[in-house]
Formats: C-alpha cells, sequence, structure tokens
C-alpha cells in the first residue's frame, strides 16, 4: 500500500485525501488535496504538483484532466499528486501565502516547525522526494508566457545532463537551462537525489496551454519509464475512487 497524507492505495488503487500542513488561527487543520494511483505493476514514482504560486492556475488545470483519467490497471509505477500546494494564496489569487508574505516556491526544503511556508515547503518534500522524477507545474502568473521548461539544479550539478535530457523530452520547443534562486524545488531536489522539473505551462491568457500541458505530462513520464497507458481519451472526471470499492477516499517562477 502506498500513502501519501491520508490517502492510501494498494496495487491497482486511486486514492484522495488530504496532506495536513498545519493550521488556521482558530485551530482548524489545514490540508492539500492530494491523489495516489498505485499502479497494477511494480515501476518507478512520479511525483507532480500544481499552484505553487496561489494565482496560477494552468497546472491546477492539468492535474484535473490528467488524474482521473490515469487507470492503474494500465499504469507501471506511482504517480503521488498534490493538486494545490499554496493553499492559502489559492483562496485569495494571490501569488504569496498570505499568511507569511512568502513566495512558496523560495521556501524549500522548509522547516516542519517553521512558517505556514515552510511547514508546507516541508511536507510537499517530504513527498517529493519519495519519487524518481518530479514535475512541479508553473505559469506566467496572470500575464503572458511560452510554454517552457526549466532546468534549475546548474550545470555544474552531477544530475544536470540526466535533468537536461529528461526536460527535452517533453517536446514545447523551450528549455531554460539556469541555475536557479536558493529555496527553489528544482534547486532542493536534486541535492536529495530525485529530478526535479519546472514545467511553466503558459500564460493565463491562452487555454491552449492546459491542455497542451495534459500532452506534455504523457509524453515525458512515458520517456522517463512510468508506463501510462493513454491519457487523453474520453473518460469520466466526476471523481476519483477507489477501483476495487468505489467508495470516495475522502514574484515568477
Amino acid at each position: 500500500m502506498t500513502t501519501l497524507g491520508s490517502a492510501s492505495a494498494d496495487p491497482g488503487e486511486v486514492a484522495t485525501g488530504r496532506l495536513e500542513v498545519g493550521e488556521t488561527r482558530d485551530g482548524s487543520p489545514v490540508g492539500l488535496p492530494v491523489a495516489v494511483v498505485n499502479g497494477a505493476r511494480d515501476g518507478k514514482t512520479l511525483y507532480l504538483q500544481a499552484a505553487s504560486d496561489g494565482d496560477e492556475l494552468n497546472g491546477v488545470g492539468v492535474v484535473n484532466r490528467v488524474v482521473p483519467r490515469l487507470d492503474p490497471a494500465d499504469l507501471a509505477g506511482t504517480v503521488l499528486v498534490v493538486g494545490i500546494v499554496n493553499y492559502h494564496a489559492f483562496q485569495i489569487a494571490e501569488h504569496r501565502n498570505p499568511i507569511d508574505d512568502t513566495k512558496m516556491n523560495r521556501a524549500y526544503p522548509g522547516d516542519e516547525n517553521g512558517t505556514s511556508s515552510e511547514r508546507i515547503a516541508h511536507a510537499t518534500f517530504q513527498a517529493a522526494t519519495r519519487a524518481d522524477l518530479v514535475l512541479d507545474l508553473h505559469q506566467g502568473s496572470t500575464s503572458r508566457m511560452i510554454d517552457e521548461v526549466r532546468v534549475r539544479c546548474g550545470t555544474r550539478h552531477r544530475l544536470h545532463r540526466d535533468c537536461l535530457e529528461l526536460a527535452k523530452t517533453f517536446g514545447c520547443g523551450y528549455v531554460l537551462d539556469q541555475k536557479g534562486p536558493d529555496g527553489q524545488l528544482a534547486r532542493a531536489g536534486p541535492d536529495d537525489r530525485e529530478r526535479v522539473h519546472t514545467r511553466a505551462v503558459g500564460g493565463a491568457l491562452y487555454k491552449g496551454s492546459t491542455s497542451g500541458g495534459v500532452g506534455v505530462f504523457a509524453g515525458d513520464v512515458r520517456s522517463f519509464g512510468v508506463a501510462v497507458g493513454p491519457i487523453l481519451g474520453r473518460r469520466s472526471t466526476a471523481g476519483i475512487r477507489r477501483q476495487r470499492s468505489s467508495r470516495r477516499r475522502a514574484e515568477r517562477v
């Protein structure tokens, strides 16, 4: 069985749940929406996250289209998903976490006992470090932006060549190969052995960026070795249920 937060799935199952990352001022728990797609066959693990910046919705659109169409019966490996990372900023459509005025993608690897953003970064980083490949979905905030992939570990990093070659498999035509600032998931992740790509899924004014992101996701994970079946066909997205029981579980990039 594979577990992420309150979502647990046996091989051949899908489950959704929440990953607790702190509490509100009145003591109510704050949980990020998560999903586990546990393939029927053994394979590598992919971690996928979106909305690290609260006003970047294209990645959420990709997650909403991809996850319900992933059939664990056709999957070799495991997909771990955090659908909305910057929970507080997402609620008010802001880029930064309003609780501590922090850009989430500058808080990694985080701190379990730190600020709101550091706690969220810590929880999601712990999930990411379980994976062989990490995809961090971004966009050009509320402005226009080309579709691109960013390799942020730096040219001298021991995983640079692997990250760059995998970035090319996206096929979007643009790869930014430049060492990123401290605190980025794409900087912290490779230091912990997994390969991390920041995927900028266009800007806010072009709906084709989300559709393109779905196709690119499929191509990239297949090239990495996470074997998935077709995910672009017609399949209900009404909800994600456990396959056996049909019960619900319940500033810039």
